[in-house]
């Protein structure tokens, strides 16, 4: 087994979330492989895991065994090891507002005589053998896990590394200041049936490790220097992911090729490529709530007829035996991923295997029903599917994706790649959500003309037509290398060595992928030594029609990036903590804060006007989630006796069947999110495949297995947030500009009323849970009958939009608008379609978003309590280059002249930690200065 194969392994075996040890790093740290196993140790620590779990809640027993561990088996010394009244000042982290201060256990110290002589090395925590380390603790009132309060811990003690167990579970957490936190964990029963993961567990909490190494070879120094490698690991498997994309488009447009191109008559690359990443996210999805024990798996019937999670091991086996071509011969694969994609959505009714139907626009056969083999517009339940034949290679191709991450194989002489598996269990919400927005860079178009994928850098692998290479290489050799330096990121000596190779691609290979065309296999002769395979190691060409993926602008060219947890976490706190509590605002001491109550949390509106993947919006939803849970123990201890039957914390004497807000600590926090989810939380983005990844995000947090999906439809909208009317005025006026005057043709309208009904049906929406089916379903009629109370409005507004975006001025600018306006009348008495068809015409794609339209019942009210988020970075001048001085014209008359009136930018007052970001939205890019 080479050295690789040996780490990937073991980290295979151990449960991780966020940056742990990478593998670059541990085969640097440990070339020959980890510290080996000591027999005389294992037998020990096996008679002390035994006499531990015969009695795990005997006084003493549980500090015994932990004990055992630290000093007989890691051998960190009695004399350094601290506790109780021994430990050094200043390892603690107060949080008031809470009413607690946390500590360890026990800490390692340095050394006498060394650098970090009497300086904690790492930090312990030890909890009952009945209390889980991913649920809250039992009996606390901060409702947080063990290793939540361990992250906390080594935050106020400014200590890095730090360990917690309750005998079974042996978590390591890695938490510095300002970064993203990180945990691993090994389980006691596996180090005995696994004894790779004991040595892994030795090898790296070890006191050797910890105090008898080079500053640079310790364990904080090792996991600082994965972190960088952490971005790595997440940009190689949204590689994977664009990868099996990719694939997934080349099988839609192989087969419809096939078909005389008449397969997927009318469904056009776009819809192709976001109906190949909905695939994906449905795919990332299950396994998440495969692992984590949300659906059957483990059931005989599940597991062998719907689950992803063995469908892979499955497929892989036959490979193994008798090739990957074999699995080409058969398409049942493909089958068994649209049944159990059909199954989460509609449920399953089976005396051996029931499942709720959970719903959600991700999982809706109908919204690409030609992957089912059905026309557009029917429905499946009603119309008998014929599914594209998806051969078993391009889905064992797809699951290896997600589920093995390649990483290039070590040591000296060693050439292709070492895969290891990926575990859902412990991938961040936020880490899933980055891989996926990296698809939002690309594109699936038609080809107009051959196309051939050129080898690049992972980040550069260009798409470029044959011409145009040909065209390049007409002018000279050096200018065709330049430019495909700039296009690739790769040397100009590795693409003169690779121009020259031109001969040595296999004949029979590029013959095939030219479709037998000899006059296009002479044309790509020049090239061929610079065409890149494609996953099933066929060269990249791209034949005239044929449909196929490529970078686009889109996301880059808005300025949106991802934000990991280590930002989004201060930002969410420092914003939403005077909203929660009474007393920041006020500058209070922190220890004389007071939660305000569940109904007024509940109140609150935040939103995310760029929200990508929803990033920050999952850790607002985790926040106020355990504010509210410490807000209902609040009102429980108020009112002793009583029962809480309503998460809004109403109270009454029923009886304790009635109560809504269960007694488990867990489900608390379970169902504080799925609440929070459906009141409280609001996003937007311009890129409506981002508005389905927000919505995976957050389902992935709220999902409860005996409930369907939250209804998100009416809060996560798609639309440009810069673009659109913010209050209902502007639209009477039909002007956005200040002092635009009045307009009297929309007076005969009543245009309130449209707005009051949308508010109602909205405002009746928003107060229903989310627990039934039929409330779901209820919820979206509601949600139709506001979005059609407000459809005419809508356009309408969008009519306002393309006048404001000419950038007239003077009587020119009220001639048009008297015009315009004028034309709304007329096309508003015709109906609805002619008023859109009108609206759509004049926008000429610009998307925009009506904020009084699309939540009235907002901003109509107060507004938003808080925007969290990144917005798009991209200011000044640029703007107009990338999207129009049309566009930058308008920002530019419309928010800089009105933004101290803006109604949706509530203005708190500022505190030193609210950073440029942390509060509505970045200020700092609306400075006047910075669109000069």
């Amino acid at each position: 087994m080479s050295v690789t194969r040996h780490h990937a392994e073991w980290l295979s075996l151990v449960e991780v979330s966020g940056p742990f040890v990478s593998l670059p790093v541990l085969l640097r740290t440990f070339p020959q492989g980890l510290e080996p196993r000591d027999p005389v140790q294992a037998k020990a620590l096996r008679a002390a895991y035994e006499t531990w779990q015969d009695h795990p809640s005997a006084p003493g027993q549980q500090r015994a065994w932990v004990l055992h561990v630290l000093t007989q088996l890691l051998g960190y010394p009695a004399g350094q090891l601290a506790e109780g009244q021994t430990l050094p000042a200043g390892l603690e982290a107060n949080m008031p507002e809470l009413g607690e201060t946390l500590r360890p256990d026990f800490a390692l110290l340095g050394s006498a005589g060394s650098d970090t002589a009497g300086q904690a090395q790492i930090l312990i925590a030890s909890y009952p053998a009945e209390q889980a380390l991913d649920r809250p603790v039992i009996g606390r009132h901060w409702k947080a896990t063990p290793a939540t309060r361990m992250m906390e811990l080594l935050h106020g003690a400014n200590v890095s590394v730090g360990l917690v167990t309750n005998g079974e579970q042996w978590m390591l957490v890695y938490a510095p200041r300002g970064e993203t936190s990180g945990y691993a964990s090994w389980y006691a029963a596996l180090w005995l049936d696994e004894p790779l993961t004991l040595c892994a567990f030795h090898s790296l909490l070890g006191v050797r490790r910890l105090l008898g190494v080079a500053a640079d070879s310790t364990l904080s120094a090792l996991l600082k220097a994965s972190a960088e490698d952490q971005q790595e690991v997440t940009d190689q498997l949204g590689y994977q992911v664009r990868e099996a994309v990719e694939v997934l488009v080349q099988s839609f447009d192989a087969l419809d090729k096939d078909s005389g191109r008449t397969l997927l008559k009318g469904v056009d690359p776009g819809d192709q490529y976001d109906a190949a990443l909905t695939i994906m996210m449905r795919m990332v999805f299950l396994f998440s709530a495969e692992e984590r024990g949300l659906l059957h798996l483990g059931k005989p019937l599940y597991d062998d007829n719907y689950a992803v999670s063995t469908l892979q091991e499955q497929l892989q086996e036959v490979a193994d035996r008798s090739g990957e071509e074999v699995l080409e011969r058969r398409t049942d694969a493909w089958v068994r991923l649209l049944a159990t994609f059909r199954a989460v959505h509609g449920g399953l009714q089976h005396q051996d295997l029931l499942m709720p139907a959970y719903g959600g626009s991700l999982f809706d056969p109908d919204r690409y029903p030609f992957l089912e083999g059905r026309a557009a517009g029917t429905r499946w339940r009603h119309t008998t599917a014929d599914p594209l034949a998806i051969n078993n290679r391009v889905v064992l191709h797809l699951l290896n994706s997600l589920q093995r991450l390649r990483t290039k194989a070590g040591g000296a002489g060693q050439g292709g790649y070492e895969t290891r598996r990926v575990s859902f269990r412990a991938l961040g919400v936020e880490q899933i959500g980055h891989v996926y927005e990296g698809l939002l860079d690309h594109a699936a178009v038609r080809a107009a003309e051959p196309v051939l994928g050129i080898k690049g850098t992972r980040k550069k692998e260009p798409e470029i037509a044959l011409a145009e290479l040909e065209s390049r290489l007409a002018r000279g050799e050096d200018k065709l290398i330049d430019f495909l330096k700039d296009e690739t990121g790769r040397s100009v000596a590795a693409l003169r060595r690779e121009l020259g190779e031109g001969g040595l691609l296999d004949a029979h290979r590029l013959h095939l992928a030219c479709d037998q065309d000899e006059t296009l296999v002479a044309r790509l002769q020049p090239f061929v030594g610079l065409i890149r395979d494609d996953s099933f190691e066929r060269p990249f060409v791209v034949l005239p029609g044929s449909v196929y993926v490529t970078a686009g602008t889109n996301r880059r060219s808005t300025g949106t990036h991802y934000t990991p947890p280590s930002l989004t976490e201060p930002i969410v706190q420092h914003t939403l903590e005077p909203l929660v509590y009474e007393g920041p605002a006020e500058g209070w001491p922190r220890d004389q804060w007071r939660l305000k109550s569940p109904k007024e949390i509940l109140a609150l509106k935040i939103c995310d006007m760029a929200m990508g993947s929803g990033a920050f919006l999952v850790q607002a939803c985790r926040y106020l989630a355990e504010r509210l849970v410490e807000a209902w123990e609040n009102a429980e201890r108020q009112h002793p006796g009583q029962i809480l039957v309503s998460p809004d914390g109403q109270f009454s004497e029923g009886a304790p069947s009635e109560r809504l807000v269960p007694a488990d600590a867990a489900e608390r926090i379970a169902i504080a999110r799925r609440v929070v989810a459906d009141r409280c939380l609001y996003g937007v983005d311009i890129n409506p495949m981002a508005v389905e990844m927000a919505k995976l995000s957050l389902w992935l947090i709220t999902m409860d297995k005996n409930r369907p999906f939250t209804f998100l439809d009416h809060a996560f909208k798609c639309g440009d947030s810069l673009l659109g009317i913010t209050s209902l005025e502007q639209l009477e006026n039909f002007s956005l500009r200040p002092g635009g005057g009045k307009q009297m043709a929309f007076s005969t309208l009543n245009l309130w009323r449209h707005i009051e009904e949308a508010k109602r049906k909205r405002e009746a929406l928003e107060a229903m849970p989310s627990d039934t089916r039929e409330q779901i379903v209820a919820k979206a009629a509601l949600y139709v009958e506001a979005e059609e109370a407000v459809a005419k409005l809508n356009a309408a507004a969008d009519v306002l939009v393309a006048v404001e975006l000419k950038g007239l001025k003077g009587h020119a600018y009220d001639a048009e608008r008297e015009h315009s306006a004028d034309n709304v009348m007329a096309y508003w008495a015709d109906g609805l379609p002619e008023l859109q068809d009108f609206s759509s015409q004049l926008l000429v794609g610009r998307s925009t978003l009506q904020w009084a339209l699309v939540f009235p019942e907002i901003i109509g009210n107060k507004g938003f309590d808080a925007f969290v988020g990144n917005p798009p970075f991209l200011g000044g001048k640029r703007i107009g280059q990338t999207l129009g001085d049309d566009y930058f014209g308008l920002l530019k008359e419309v928010i800089i002249s009105a933004r101290p009136k803006t109604p949706f930018f509530p203005a708190p007052a500022p505190r030193p930690e609210w950073r440029a970001g942390a509060s509505v939205f970045n200020r700092a890019a609306f400075d006047a200065d910075s669109w000069n």
